[in-house]
């Protein structure tokens, strides 16, 4: 009894002693209400603690169980084409270059992809039985039928008047872009302006009816809490019905590499006055439930066809609109006048997501029901996190969970991927190559494929990544092969810049490139009289072209070599051109230029223009200052320069400062 009573006197010391007991510790003066109070509170909070440990157990059960599940994480920025690579009927790959395999992991993943190469479309099961296909597929229709709208409205916006700015009332040339600097390009007067407007009235008149449904199905697509989803802007709808000014597609850049410059040309196929309101929902988005056949009304199913009849029956439906402008629509893009605008301010629809142009009659059909290829060029940006899960069986081993997380790839959604890099096993990175022409959009001045090339270098240098496989996609090679189809002339921009120095093995390429039909004409840059004479005597094919940087303090260096290019009916093309007063002022040249420019009423620089093309060179400069554009694009209306006048220049250049730059030992 002793024992005892030392050991409760010890225990109740401790009990005093510790703050939590002293805490939990009933009061003394406690009625029995309080007390049953008390205990019935405790029960409740032993309840929650006793189901959150077994959610704790399940969930590390779980953990224990995904152990053998593959996560994938599909990486590349906005436009990338990952969505479109986990689309739920398959997948078609446009490109493709691995990395060699370094693991089993990795080893599977390769077969799993060399198998999805050599198939136009390969299954991607992603627990989806076929009527939940179906079902699906349907509900792209709107998205498609957005796609086609909204590609019509930006021919509207590239034929608006209000696209060109007048040049003394005639001339015209495209707003700038401060932040990327515009190819300057003399040619021929526009159309008559009052033309423009006609043709721009007669089809923004027709087409009508689509500025109310753009706007029914982006706000359809988004969710009744959730209105900036789609990004509608201010609701304004300039290219449908008023002539709001718009901005013109900025022009692609000259095959010449400026590396002094800090922006990079903008996308021909990107950039548009609808790039800041591209439609995107959030993964939460409830979208293909509103649109799948159990939200749309259906009677039955037609005897022997998949169309699905019923929903154009409501006469609220998307497709009766479109149907009303169907046959507009096919006469604006089949247009030759409308082609000739959008040539001429390098707009290439045919390269864009969403492209449904040439398919018109049978997306506006009122039974139409989407193809696999339909949904697969839908374009619907996605802004978080999506997770798809698929079981994947290799042979007659048991079928392993596949995880592929699909993040976005904007600038600003980057953050979001550093939680998924602790636990993944293979990364698939998706670039872009045909992108080497283009800006982000959320970056104007930062180029798509260096862009890609900086963020996969990141992605790889990343210590959390140090023992994951990466797969590295070389994606969209189709859209590549098609920009390279359109291009007029392929330059060399360096001699000393070719692989091992064998400008003779680069240029059989290039002669390769003009027989397969990929550009019109091929030429070469900076290229010295030895290196031009190596390329002509070896070739089977002269160069069109030698773009060079040629201005007055230069110009005698090059006689040997504008004898040769006249021989040989190659065209010099200058660069540069306006280094005497730009980046040697003060010289010699300039009273020359001065006095000259008083005779015919113009300024030093366009002097030089009228200098270089009374010599039978083609100029190319650049300038993002609006004032600038128009002084270049005027020199074609300024009187010739005299005899004397052209010997002034090129006597007063003789005499001026070093030519500073390229090596020219070797030109003339």
């Amino acid at each position: 009894m002793a024992a005892y009573n030392g050991y409760s006197q010890a225990a109740r010391r401790r009990s005093l002693s510790d703050p939590l007991a002293r805490v939990l510790r009933p009061p003394q003066d406690e009625t029995p209400e309080e007390r049953q109070r008390r205990l019935t509170a405790e029960q409740e909070a032993k309840k929650i603690s006793d189901t959150i440990d077994q959610q704790l157990r399940l969930e590390g059960a779980e953990r224990k169980k995904n152990k053998a599940d593959i996560k994938v994480l599909l990486l590349g920025q906005s436009e990338s084409g990952k969505s479109t690579t986990l689309k739920p009927r398959g997948v078609r790959l446009r490109t493709l270059a691995a990395v060699p395999p370094h693991s089993a992991l990795l080893d599977r993943a390769v077969r799993l992809y060399d198998l999805l190469i050599r198939l136009d479309y390969a299954e991607f099961q992603l627990m989806h039985n076929p009527a939940a296909f179906h079902a699906e597929r349907i509900a792209w229709r709107s998205v498609i039928y957005l796609n086609l709208v909204r590609s019509v409205r930006r021919i509207l916006d590239a034929i608006a008047p209000e696209a060109d700015v007048d040049v003394h009332d005639t001339d015209s040339v495209h707003t700038l872009d401060s932040g990327a600097p515009s190819v300057i390009v003399v040619g021929p007067l526009p159309p008559d302006r009052q033309a423009i407007v006609e043709k721009y009235e007669y089809y923004t008149s027709r087409l009508t009816p689509l500025e109310q449904l753009e706007e029914r199905l982006m706000r359809a697509l988004s969710d009744d809490d959730e209105d900036e989803a789609t990004h509608l802007g201010d609701g304004s709808a300039p290219g449908w019905t008023t002539l709001t000014p718009v901005r013109g597609p900025q022009q692609r850049p000259n095959i010449h590499i400026d590396t002094h410059g800090q922006a990079s040309p903008i996308s021909p196929s990107l950039r548009s006055p609808l790039s800041r309101s591209e439609l995107s929902v959030r993964p939460t988005s409830k979208w293909k439930k509103t649109f799948s056949l159990s939200g749309t009304k259906l009677r039955s199913t037609s005897p022997g066809t998949n169309e699905v009849m019923g929903w154009w029956e409501d006469p609220a439906d998307p497709v009766h609109a479109l149907a009303q402008c169907s046959r507009a629509m096919v006469e604006l893009w089949r247009d030759q006048w409308v082609q000739a605008r959008l040539k001429d301010k390098r707009i290439r629809l045919e390269e864009s997501s969403g492209f449904y142009l040439n398919e018109i009659p049978r997306i506006t059909a009122k039974k139409y029901f989407p193809t696999d290829d339909d949904v697969l060029k839908a374009r619907l940006k996605t802004v978080g996190v999506i997770e798809h899960s698929f079981a994947l069986s290799h042979g007659g081993n048991k079928a392993s969970t596949w995880r592929i997380y699909d993040v976005g790839g904007a600038r600003h959604q980057r953050q979001a991927w550093a939680p998924y890099f602790t636990d993944v096993n293979a990364i698939i990175f998706l670039a872009p190559i045909s992108a080497f022409d283009q800006v982000l959009d959320e970056a104007p001045d930062v180029n798509r494929l260096e862009d890609s090339l900086l963020l996969f270098r990141s992605v790889a240098s990343n210590k959390l990544l140090a023992h994951v496989d990466l797969i590295l996609f070389l994606n969209k090679c189709d859209l590549l092969r098609l920009e390279l189809k359109s291009v007029d002339l392929y330059l060399i921009h360096l001699a000393r810049i070719v692989p091992g120095g064998n400008i003779v093995a680069a240029w059989e390429e290039f002669e390769k490139i003009k027989k397969d039909g990929l550009a019109k004409s091929i030429g070469v840059s900076n290229f010295s009289l030895a290196e031009l004479k190596t390329v002509v005597e070896s070739g089977s094919i002269k160069p069109s072209v030698n773009q060079i940087q040629l201005h007055a303090y230069n110009y005698a260096v090059y006689k040997g070599l504008f004898e040769y290019c006249a021989k040989h009916n190659i065209v010099i093309e200058a660069y540069g051109s306006l280094a005497p007063i730009t980046r040697f002022p003060g010289g010699p040249v300039d009273d020359v230029l001065k006095s000259i420019s008083k005779r015919i009423g113009g300024t030093p620089a366009q002097v030089i223009f009228k200098w270089l093309l009374a010599k039978g060179i083609v100029v190319v400069t650049q300038s993002t200052k609006e004032h600038r554009v128009k002084e270049y694009l005027a020199t074609v209306d300024l009187p010739d320069l005299t005899e004397e006048e052209i010997a002034a220049i090129e006597e007063a250049g003789a005499k001026g400062p070093p030519v500073l730059g390229v090596a020219f030992e070797n030109f003339g």
